[in-house]
This record gives C-alpha cells, sequence and structure tokens, in this order.
C-alpha cells in the first residue's frame, strides 16, 4: 500500500522506526550505565522459562494482528493494482464521447467496454477522430495512439462447440502498436497486429481456456449485421493490449465492417511516455490539458456569455456563501468561487436569450402544453423552421417539437428557431389561444402557456457589455461535472424567484461543452486499488482493534501480576536504598526483553496468519467463474517495518505505565504482602504540580543544561543527549507537557463539575463540527462528572465514604452503559444527523464494556451475595463457592483487568455472530434476496430480443413447460434529485423500467410504505400484504415509483459503498414502517432532455437482490418503463428477464441451456 488512512506508508513507517530507535538506544544507553538494574531485571526471564513464554504469547498479539492487516491490505492493494496494470499495460488515458461516459467502465477485474449505453450514440464521427487524433498528436507527452472499437459480443467456436457468450471483442488500428508494448503468444514469440487480415483474430489465454480453442480453429462473431466468421490466428498471453479478460482481437477495419461502423470508433486510447507506471503523474497532467483543447469553442463562449450575466454571477456567490445549500463542502465552494473568478461579469445577447429558452424548455416540460404550444402555433412553426434553416428544407412539426423539448446540442440547435418565432410575434399567436381556449385548459397548463408566450415575444432592448472571452481554466473548471452539478443547482434559485428554466438552458449547455471525455484509466485504476486495499485494511483493523485491546490489558495485567508477586522482593529493594525510577527502570527493561521477542514472533505469526487468509480468500474468489482477478501475496518492506515498529511501541508504551503504576507501592505494606488498599494515594500540592509542568515546558533546555555541565566535568554526557534529542520530537514535547497540564487540574476534576464543563464544551464541538465521535465521548464526559460530583454531595451529606463511592460510581457505569447502548438516532431529535464512521464502533464497544465492568466491579460484593444466598440450600456448593470468590475480592483491580478483557472477547465474538446470523436469515428466506425467480438472463441492448417465449416454445434444447413465468426489464443509468429536499443537485442513481407483470409477481419485500397508497383492507403490520398492495399500486399507475434500500441513510451504521451517489433524505434504513410519498425529478444521464417526476411511495428491503453475481444491487428507482419513453420519447426493449421455474426444475441446467439457445442476443 502507498498510504495508510491518508498517511503515506514510507513516511510511517520510518517515522515509527526513528521514534522505536530512539527510545531503545536510550533504554540500552541507561542500562548500560547501571548494568545492576538491568541483570536484576533480566534474571528472570531464564528462571522461569515457562512463564516467560506465556508473556510473549500474550505480548505479540497486538503485533500479530497489524502484521496481519498490513500484509492483507498489501495482498489486496498489489493484487488488484497488478490485475489492473496487466490489463491497460502502456494505456493511460481513454478518449471517448462524453454522452456515454457515465457507463461503469472499470479496468481492475476486466477490461469492460462501455457496457449498455441507452439514448446515444456511443461512437465517434470520423470528424471528430480527425479531430482528436490531430489534437493528442500535437502533445509531446503522448507516445502512443489507438483508435478502436470494443464491444460485448457472443462468440462460438466451431471446432468446439462452445461459447462465450459475452466476449469483449477488440477491433485495433493496426498501424499503431507503437507505444503500447509488444504481444506475445503462448511460446514466448512476438506477434503484431498488422500481421491481421481483415478474417484473422487473437485470442487472449482467458478466452482460449474458456472455448478451449487453438490456432487455427474457426470462431463465429455475432454481431447486429449478423454471424461473421474469423479464423484464430494466435493464441497471446493476457496482458497490455490483449488484457486479462476473455478478448478476441481483430482489425479495426474488419470491426468496422461487422459492426457497419465504416470510419467510426468508440475510443481512443492513450499512452503517456514513460513506463507502464512511471507516467502516471504525467497523465494526469496531459489529461489535464487535453480536457481544456477537447472542448467546444463556440459552446464554451456561450455558457461564458451566459454565466457571467448578473442574474447567474449573484446566484452562484449566494449559493456558495450558503454554507446550507445542498451537501456543499468548503472545498467545493472554494472552487464555485474559482470558477466565479473566472467570468467577466456583463450581460450579453447570449445571456438574455439563455433565460429565453430556458423558459421555452421549462414550459414544454409538460406534455399536455407541448400539445397546446404546437396547437397555437400552427403552420408558423413551419415557417419559422425555414426562417432558421436558410440552407435546408423546413423541419416536420414532429421534428421541431422533438428540437424544442430535447436539444442536443446547447442552444445551436433551437436558437435560430426561437428568433424566427419571436420576429413573427408568435407570443401574440399563444396569447389568443390561451383567451379562446382558457375554459378547456389546466390551471396549470396555462401558466407554463404564457410563460412560453412571454419568452416568445419581442424583447426589450439593453446595452449589451463588452465582448470577453473564456479562459482555460474556465474551461477545465466548467468540464468539472461535479462543479457543473452545483452550478446548475444554484441556478434553479433563479428559476424559483420568478426566471424559470435558465439551468435548463445552462443544463444542454453543459451537455454539448465536450467534445471528449478524458479518463485517466490508470490513474483512477491505482488510485481504486489503495482504496479497496485501505478498506479491507480498515475491515481487519476495526474488527482487530478489540484484540489488540484485549492484548495491552493483557500487558498490563502481566506487569500488575509480575509486581504483586515479586511485591516482598520490591519493597526490600526499596528499604535497602532502591528509588521508584529504579523499579521502573527494572519493569521496563524486563518489559523491553519481552516486548522485543514479542514482537519479533508476532510480526512472522502475523505474515504465516496473513497467509492463510489470503489462500482462503483466494479459494472464495477462484469460485467465481469469469473473473480476472487473482490474489497475489504480497508483503512490503515498509508494511513489515511498520508493523513490527507500531507493535512494539503499543507494547513498550503498556509496559512503561504499568511500570509506573507497580513501582508506587509501600515498603511495609509491600515487604508484609498486604493488600495495596492499605496504602493510601496522597495528591501532590499545587506547587509540585505546577513545578512538574515547568519541567515539562523546559525539559529539553535543563537537558541540555545538564549535558554542557556533565561535558565540562568530564562526566558521561552521552544520555543527557539523548535525552534532549528525545524531548525536543514535537509530539513527546506536547505529550508531556498535556499530561502535566492534565496532572495540574487533576484534583479539580475529580470534583465533577469541571469534567462536566469539559464534556459540555466537547460536546458542542461535536454538534458545531457534525462529529458524533466529539459529541458522544463529550455527553460521556458529563455523565462522570455528574457522578463524581454527586459523590462529593453524598460524603458531605454525612453518608460514609464506601457508600458513597459505591452510590456514584454505579450511576456512572449504569448511565454511561445506557447511553452508548440506545440506537444511534435516539437522539437524533436533539443532534441531527451526524457524521460517524467505524470509529464510533470501536468507542461504543470499548465504552460499554467498560462501563460494565465497572458497574459490576463497585457492586461486587452485592453480587457474590446474592450468589451465596442463591446456593445457600446447598452446603457443598456453598463451601466452594466462598474460597473461590475471596481471592478475586481481594485484589478488585486485577480481577476487573481480568473480566474487560474476557468481556471484550466476547463482546467482538457476539458482533461476528449477529453478522453470520444476518446470513443465515437471508438463507431461510430466499424470496427476500431473489424476489421469488430463479434466473436472472441479460442481453445486450444492440442485439435485442423482442419475443423470448416465442424462441423458447419452439427450441429443441428448452421445454417451455419448464417456465412459470417470464418478465423483463431494464436498468439504466439516469440523474435525479428529491423535491423538497436539502440537496437540489441532480445526482446519479439507476432506475430499473419494468413490464406490468414484473411488477405485479415480484416477491420483494417493501419495508417502507405510505398507507395512502394501501387499499383499506391491508394489514399493516403483515409485510407480504404490504408488499403486494404497493407493488400493485406501482403496476396500475406509470407515475408511482419506489427506491431500493440503499438510497435511504444508514443513521450512524457502516458507510454505503453503493454505485448511486443520489440518497433519500428524511428517511432511515432502520425506521421501517410508514412513510409519507414524495416526488423525485429524473432526467438522462449527462443532464440531457427534459426531467419526468415520479411520486415515490415506498422503499425495498436493503437485502434484496443483494447475491446476485454482479457483486449486489445498482441502487434503483423501480417504475414502470413508460419512463423510458418520457425521458426519450422512444422505448427500449427489455434487456434483463427475471425467470421463476417449475417444480423440481434444475436452474444450472436451464441457464446453462438459454445461453446456447440465445446466443445470438448475448444473453
Amino acid at each position: 500500500m502507498e498510504t495508510l488512512f491518508g498517511v503515506p506508508m514510507s513516511w510511517l513507517s520510518i517515522s515509527l522506526a526513528t521514534i522505536l530507535g530512539i527510545t531503545s538506544l536510550v533504554l540500552i544507553s541507561m542500562a548500560m550505565r547501571n548494568r545492576i538494574l538491568l541483570k536484576l531485571a533480566l534474571r528472570n526471564i531464564p528462571r522461569r522459562r515457562a512463564q516467560t513464554i506465556l508473556i510473549v504469547i500474550g505480548l505479540m498479539l497486538s503485533t500479530t494482528i497489524i502484521s496481519a492487516s498490513l500484509a492483507i491490505g498489501d495482498t489486496v492493494t498489489g493484487s488488484i493494482r497488478g490485475v489492473a496494470l496487466d490489463a491497460l499495460g502502456h494505456t493511460d488515458l481513454r478518449l471517448r464521447t462524453p454522452l456515454a461516459s457515465g457507463d461503469a467502465e472499470s479496468a481492475v477485474f476486466a477490461d469492460d467496454p462501455d457496457g449498455t449505453a441507452f439514448f446515444v450514440d456511443r461512437y465517434l464521427s470520423s470528424t471528430t477522430l480527425g479531430l482528436a487524433i490531430k489534437v493528442v498528436e500535437s502533445d509531446g507527452r503522448i507516445d502512443g495512439v489507438m483508435p478502436q472499437i470494443r464491444e460485448v459480443l457472443p462468440v462460438l467456436d466451431r471446432q468446439s462447440q462452445l461459447t462465450e457468450s459475452r466476449m469483449t471483442v477488440v477491433g485495433f488500428d493496426t498501424s499503431r502498436q507503437e507505444g503500447f508494448g509488444k504481444i506475445h503468444d503462448l511460446d514466448g514469440q512476438i506477434v503484431n497486429l498488422d500481421s491481421l487480415s481483415d478474417t484473422e483474430v487473437f485470442l487472449n489465454r482467458a478466452a482460449a481456456e474458456e472455448l478451449d480453442a487453438g490456432t487455427g480453429d474457426r470462431l463465429q462473431i455475432v454481431s447486429p449485421s449478423g454471424r461473421h466468421t474469423f479464423t484464430t490466428k494466435a493464441i497471446v498471453r493476457n496482458n497490455g493490449l490483449a488484457a486479462n479478460d476473455h478478448r478476441t482481437i481483430m482489425s479495426l477495419s474488419a470491426m468496422q465492417r461487422i459492426m457497419e461502423r465504416p470510419g467510426q470508433v468508440n475510443r481512443i486510447d492513450l499512452s503517456v511516455t514513460g513506463g507502464i507506471t512511471s507516467g502516471v503523474d504525467l497523465a494526469g497532467q496531459a489529461a489535464k490539458d487535453l480536457r481544456v483543447q477537447l472542448t467546444d469553442p463556440l459552446v464554451a463562449q456561450q455558457l461564458f456569455d451566459v454565466l457571467r450575466s448578473p442574474t447567474a454571477i449573484q446566484a452562484l456567490t449566494t449559493y456558495a456563501n450558503d454554507t446550507g445549500s445542498g451537501e456543499l463542502s468548503p472545498g467545493d465552494a472554494a472552487k464555485i468561487l474559482s470558477f466565479i473568478d473566472e467570468l467577466v461579469p456583463g450581460d450579453t445577447h447570449t445571456a438574455r436569450h439563455a433565460s429565453r429558452i430556458g423558459a421555452i424548455l421549462a414550459s414544454l416540460s409538460n406534455d399536455d402544453t407541448v400539445e397546446h404550444f404546437m396547437a397555437a402555433l400552427g403552420e408558423k412553426l413551419v415557417t419559422a423552421s425555414s426562417m432558421a434553416n436558410e440552407d435546408s428544407s423546413p423541419s416536420t412539426p414532429e421534428q421541431i417539437q422533438d428540437d424544442l423539448t430535447r436539444p442536443n446540442d446547447g442552444l445551436a440547435s433551437i436558437s435560430p428557431l426561437v428568433d424566427a418565432l419571436s420576429q413573427l410575434n408568435a407570443g401574440d399567436d399563444i396569447s389568443r389561444y390561451i383567451e379562446a381556449n382558457s375554459v378547456e385548459i389546466p390551471t396549470v397548463t396555462v401558466s407554463l402557456l404564457k410563460i412560453a408566450g412571454e419568452a416568445l415575444s419581442p424583447q426589450p432592448s439593453f446595452t449589451t457589455s463588452p465582448d470577453a472571452t473564456p479562459t482555460d481554466e474556465f474551461r477545465m473548471l466548467a468540464g468539472d461535472s461535479e462543479l457543473a452539478a452545483h452550478i446548475l443547482a444554484a441556478l434553479d434559485s433563479v428559476n424559483n424567484s420568478g426566471r424559470p428554466g435558465l439551468a435548463l438552458a445552462v443544463t444542454a449547455l453543459f451537455s454539448a461543452l465536450q467534445i471528449l471525455s478524458v479518463d485517466e484509466l490508470k490513474g483512477d485504476s491505482l488510485e481504486l486499488a489503495e482504496l479497496i486495499g485501505n478498506l479491507f485494511l480498515t475491515f481487519f483493523t476495526i474488527f482487530g482493534s478489540f484484540s489488540i485491546i484485549v492484548g495491552l490489558l493483557l500487558i498490563f495485567l502481566v506487569f500488575v501480576m509480575l509486581a504483586a508477586a515479586r511485591s516482598t522482593e520490591m519493597g526490600i529493594a526499596r528499604a535497602v536504598g532502591a528509588k521508584r525510577r529504579h523499579l521502573i527502570q527494572m519493569f521496563t527493561y524486563e518489559g523491553f526483553a519481552y516486548a522485543l521477542g514479542a514482537a519479533l514472533i508476532g510480526t512472522v505469526l502475523g505474515i504465516l496468519a496473513s497467509l492463510v487468509l489470503v489462500k482462503m480468500l483466494a479459494g472464495a474468489i477462484g469460485e467465481e467463474e469469469d473473473t480476472a482477478f487473482v490474489f497475489k501475496y504480497s508483503f512490503t518492506l515498509t508494511s513489515v517495518v511498520a508493523a513490527f515498529s507500531a507493535g512494539m511501541l503499543l507494547t513498550l508504551m503498556t509496559v512503561a505505565i504499568s511500570a509506573y503504576r507497580v513501582s508506587r507501592l509501600n515498603i511495609v505494606v509491600a515487604i508484609r504482602d498486604l493488600p495495596q488498599e492499605f496504602v493510601t494515594s496522597d495528591t501532590p500540592p499545587l506547587r509540585t504540580r505546577l513545578l512538574q509542568l515547568a519541567q515539562s515546558i523546559f525539559g529539553p533546555f535543563y537537558q541540555a543544561y545538564r549535558a554542557l555541565s556533565s561535558g565540562r566535568r568530564g562526566e558521561g554526557a552521552f544520555l543527557p543527549l539523548v535525552l534532549v534529542i528525545i524531548l525536543l520530537i514535537p509530539p513527546v514535547w506536547g505529550v508531556r507537557i498535556v499530561w502535566a497540564v492534565f496532572k495540574v487540574f487533576q484534583p479539580y476534576l475529580a470534583i465533577g463539575w469541571p469534567l462536566i464543563v469539559v464534556g459540555a464544551a466537547m460536546a458542542g464541538l461535536g454538534l458545531a463540527a457534525n462529529l458524533a465521535a466529539f459529541w458522544s465521548l463529550g455527553i460521556s464526559l458529563m455523565l462522570v462528572g455528574i457522578g463524581l460530583f454527586l459523590r462529593g454531595m453524598l460524603r458531605r451529606s454525612g453518608i460514609r465514604e464506601s457508600a458513597a463511592d459505591r452510590s456514584s460510581y454505579t450511576f456512572i457505569g449504569a448511565t454511561v452503559l445506557v447511553f452508548w447502548a440506545l440506537p444511534f438516532d435516539a437522539l437524533e431529535f436533539i443532534t441531527g444527523s451526524l457524521d460517524s464512521s467505524f470509529e464510533m464502533f470501536i468507542l461504543s464497544g470499548t465504552w460499554m464494556v467498560a462501563s460494565a465492568v465497572w458497574l459490576v466491579m463497585y457492586n461486587a460484593d452485592l453480587i457474590t451475595r446474592g450468589l451465596e444466598a442463591l446456593f445457600s440450600g446447598s452446603p457443598h456448593i456453598k463451601a466452594v463457592l466462598k474460597p473461590a470468590i475471596a481471592y478475586p475480592m481481594t485484589s478488585k483491580f486485577r480481577t476487573g483487568l481480568t473480566v474487560a478483557m474476557f468481556s471484550l472477547v466476547i463482546f467482538t465474538m457476539m458482533v461476528f455472530a449477529i453478522l453470520n446470523s444476518i446470513g443465515s436469515d437471508l438463507d431461510e428466506t430466499p424470496d427476500r434476496v431473489t424476489g421469488g425467480f430463479d434466473i436472472r438472463a441479460e442481453t445486450s441492448i444492440d442485439l435485442p430480443l423482442t419475443d423470448i417465449g416465442a424462441v423458447i416454445s419452439v427450441s429443441d434444447n428448452l421445454n417451455a413447460s419448464d417456465f412459470d413465468l417470464i418478465v423483463g426489464h431494464t436498468d439504466i443509468a439516469a440523474q435525479a434529485r428529491q423535491k423538497g429536499a436539502k440537496e437540489q443537485r441532480f445526482l446519479g442513481l439507476g432506475v430499473r423500467g419494468a413490464e406490468q407483470l414484473y411488477l405485479e409477481e415480484t416477491l420483494l419485500e417493501i419495508t417502507h410504505f405510505d398507507p395512502i397508497y394501501l387499499p383499506t383492507s391491508t394489514l399493516l403490520d403483515n409485510p407480504t400484504s404490504v408488499s403486494e398492495a404497493i407493488w400493485d399500486a406501482l403496476a396500475n399507475d406509470p407515475t408511482l415509483a419506489v427506491v431500493s434500500g440503499d438510497m435511504l441513510q444508514s443513521n450512524g451504521g457502516p458507510p454505503q459503498f453503493g454505485r448511486a451517489e443520489f440518497s433519500v433524505e428524511g428517511l432511515s434504513q432502520d425506521e421501517i414502517g410508514p412513510i409519507t410519498a414524495f416526488e423525485i425529478e429524473v432526467r438522462q444521464a449527462q443532464g440531457r432532455g427534459a426531467a419526468s417526476t415520479r411520486t415515490v411511495i415506498g422503499a425495498i428491503d436493503q437485502f434484496a437482490e443483494t447475491s446476485e453475481s454482479d457483486g449486489g444491487p445498482m441502487a434503483l428507482l423501480v417504475t414502470r418503463d413508460d419512463l423510458f419513453t418520457e425521458l426519450s420519447g422512444n422505448s427500449l426493449p427489455f434487456t434483463t428477464f427475471r425467470i421463476r421455474l417449475g417444480e423440481e426444475v434444475d436452474a444450472g441446467r436451464v441457464a446453462a441451456a438459454m445461453e446456447t439457445v440465445f446466443l445470438d442476443n448475448s444473453m
């Protein structure tokens, strides 16, 4: 891994190793100066070998867990990096049409093609291709340009009769291999792309193994134009241009022929100078420059002129300065303000025109308004079209309607038509139409027609501002999709203040701004590898953190028990002149020896444990079909150093703390081996505490003075110099000062009320910063402070000290335990939604265990009395019970540590048991996951399947009686926003358009629902009845929808790694039951076209479809497929079929047969 939680691993390992080295050097130097203490400390190690072994085993736990976690992180990161680099080879950047760039693409597990692109043409025209090549070839950083066509197509091997229904078929420009590395066959011989004829292909190893193909085999490739036969020229290795998925390679001319795309490509790969990984930074710089060069200058100028208008600048400024607007982060606000700085304020014809066009677009987003608009203008529309298209024939009314409602190239296509209609006084025609038909036209439609009429009326004259041109920085910022979403959200406020549609006009400009999108494939893939590696490390760290805490408690307990066993020896040593610091040194030396051995053994065992885990993970991954991912064990030297150093330092720190504690003994009590309760704890006076604070602040200077003095006297100055170096380390110096300040105020904190103030301040800081951890810690400190304050009041009231202590400490333990045991959203009516991550899991577990142990130990005598009373009738048990509990009660501190250790272990096991039970519950209720279907079959949008039932009925390989039900749907990428929500950007989500039968038959459970849409006879406490009623409502009303559960907020739970940016505000995954329906606006991906509205009346169970082979569900809005026609004017064929089979029918057999029968549809 390159980073750990954002910190560079190299820096982390060097820092930890340096601190460990300095600490070790100091300890060794001190030991050499007083070898008697060293001998006394180490003499017990060889004397008690069994004890030594047990201690080392206990101490190595934390190092083992840290080492194993880092090794897993390294392995996952290295494996993903390896797969990504094998897949991409020398390819660093990719150019594609921006309208298809929203499709999922991964260069990690397979170098997938664009996937299913809807409503848009993914192919680049020959003009765009020529422009792109001219731009990139003029950049000296680019050393390779590869135009290509890449598609997923079915392939059949005629010799083996095996098929691959979703083969990646790539057509490369065979004359442009330079810069992309060499291709080798399985024998290591170099094969070149230019050796391919138009009837020959290369197969990579993965594809050849899937098809059982060899050199010379004849392949049939199915494309939209039919079946085409090719000969396998060679089997090549899986890397570079041959990637690591199932891949067939042919010439670009052959691919253009079978796809019927002469002169076109659907992507251009670029290679940057340098090696496979060394050119990543250079590629990022090149991508930044290319994005500027590959923007449309005319659209950029139009966008610049629109956004520099006073209205737009005011809206952007208000939005950026309003911290309550949406999910605007400080970084996003700064980016918007930087964008405003690039604008030259001024009013232009383009800006005025954009407002008019936006008003028309807003008006015509309603189908009823479109109908009346067309009727009002009639033949005048054709006349205006003739005026707008001087060099071509006028458009038909249908074409004009499509241009007005769905402009696809900024303002260019619609602007001349609007000008012509305005010159023809079309606004007056609309006014007359409204007067003549006002009774028949709905009120909403009348309002929208009036807006359109005003926009088409002659506009008042104004003084235009001087011309200005956009800067490169403006073009670069405008190409940022996240910034564009914020700009559109800001302009929506203009719409709400009486100038509707400006955001729509600007949306069209943003859609047309980029000629080509530039994807940083390699850089993004390596970042993804780092992210996933850190996720694995985080997972192991979260669950391993409790074990690490147990290990630290065990270290503490070991040294406390060692001190108890040697109390007489230590007391005699003190009696003959040894000081407390000598005892601390002795224990620290002994602990250092144990820690060194434990860290070495723990690191090795961690490596071995990670090897076993990697083997298990590799086995699990290997069971999945069609995956290019392979685990390759990796553990870097930096991680080894970090693991050893971190484990050693944690152990040493705990040893030092425990040594400090055990050194605080009374000589008489220690020699006579009496309980420590006989030792009174005296608080140092304020003067002493202030002196210690001064020593902490000026300690380095004092040690420097000692070193100089020792040098002058000819004494050893080495140790003082080392201490100076250590004390000058900022973290060490800072910790000493903070600790000294704490010791100054510690007696006052014990009163209680100062701790309440500190806790309140921390809780307030948590609310201000929206951090759940600070808020929870603050409340916990307040509860502790209240308990301590209560103790003081009880003591002052005359209650004996033991009773006061028990009452206050019981209050603290009980209230803290209850607070941390509350659901995360229990106090949300006070705090609102606070940000949290995995730290809350660790904090809550630790605080609950600590408070429960506190509660038990301060009431242990009551518990033991209860046990004695319970077994009073059994003298045998009672006789054993009394001595059994007598020893633990004589040393409550050691007993409490032991109980805490076992409690944390059991807590961790319970969490695992709960997580496992979730999987067991899903296994017992499969319909909750599958919706009651047995098979999911997917086809290609380019090879549509129009009548699946008809094909099955005439197939020799399939029996129609095996199929009980076949329903279809299509999932597409889109954008949406929730009406009335805080976030008003259009964000990405998936939309599932389903046929009516699917909605009627699916058994997916609805967990959130609006009772208004349920029949009165529906039982609200019956999930099945509610789910059926909601799905029936969707089937009968195309304006209704439901959302998937992973769109809902998770209220303090684990972070959701869904595939959608959009999320529903105001609904929690945990608060199942009745909700109030709300509206969502949906539009095409990339912001194209007008938005359609759907009323969301429910949410699907968050576990629905989680077992599907593509890694889980896409966050979806589910509705009838009528939505596709509203979004684009065209219906879409179904690309996914859900199939329910008859009883005792083998789903695996049927699925395999369907892949063969529907090969031509890429099923």
